[in-house]
């Protein structure tokens, strides 16, 4: 196995995502604070014959509080979601784009512009950082010449996204007595990214199902199964332990 541990999924990997996932969770509050928040309405009196704008003091004042702390959250989101996938993967999980549009769209064109430019910025590292996170496909070599192909997705698809030490503990297992699946149906119940449905595949097994219940795991089973070319002998179906299903 080429592999070393930093590719493998720990405790810690989870917790940060929960830490994320509660830092970009106050961002957006402040952003959806400002989207929420109407422009103050601007009035006209007539002054010496002529009409001129009047605004309530009070909400305009407002209305620049909200704004400066969701322009703070701007900043902040950009800044996270650049450095770490984590928070990315967090950030597309929330919304945080379609919050960044609906706010923008509460956003005077002509009085707040400087806001705007702050949201478009996020917008942008949103969505740079989703298509840098949609799909890691990595290689696993073990002993024997059984090599499988992999594709990892966000743990904000949940903890079957990534690989972690007891897939490749019983990938092992299954390597060493390949005749535990040499000729017989697998059925992996919570198989996450699929390691070992396809190495039961790679050593000769007659059929494998992958089975989940996450559609972006489901997603990328399948597209697992293509890239190792198991498509005759994989297949995946959802499965979700916490649901009776009729008739079977």
């Amino acid at each position: 196995d080429v592999s070393d541990n930093s590719s493998v999924a720990s405790e810690g990997d989870w917790y940060d995502a929960i830490a994320a996932g509660e830092v970009i969770g106050r961002f957006l509050d402040a952003i959806q604070a400002a989207g929420a928040m109407a422009a103050p309405s601007v009035a006209t009196d007539v002054v010496d014959g002529t009409r001129a704008p009047t605004s309530d003091a009070a909400a305009t004042a407002r209305r620049r509080a909200v704004l400066f702390r969701a322009a703070d959250a701007c900043d902040g989101l950009v800044r996270k979601v650049r450095e770490s996938a984590v928070y990315a993967e967090e950030a597309g999980k929330a919304g945080a784009r379609e919050a960044l549009l609906a706010a923008k769209r509460a956003c005077s064109a002509d009085t707040e512009a400087p806001f705007r430019a702050k949201i478009d910025a996020a917008i942008d590292a949103c969505e740079a950082a989703a298509l840098a996170a949609m799909e890691r496909v990595k290689t696993y070599r073990f002993e024997g010449n059984v090599e499988v192909k992999i594709i990892e997705t966000g743990l904000s698809n949940g903890v079957g996204a990534k690989i972690w030490h007891a897939a490749k503990t019983l990938s092992k297992m299954l390597i060493a007595d390949a005749a535990l699946v040499r000729d017989k149906d697998v059925l992996e119940l919570g198989a996450g990214v699929g390691m070992c449905g396809f190495v039961a595949a790679r050593l000769g097994a007659r059929s494998v199902t992958l089975s989940d219940f996450e559609e972006p795991l489901l997603l990328a089973l399948e597209k697992s199964a293509e890239l190792n070319g198991a498509g005759s002998v994989a297949r995946v179906c959802a499965l979700d332990w916490t649901k009776e299903v009729a008739g079977e």
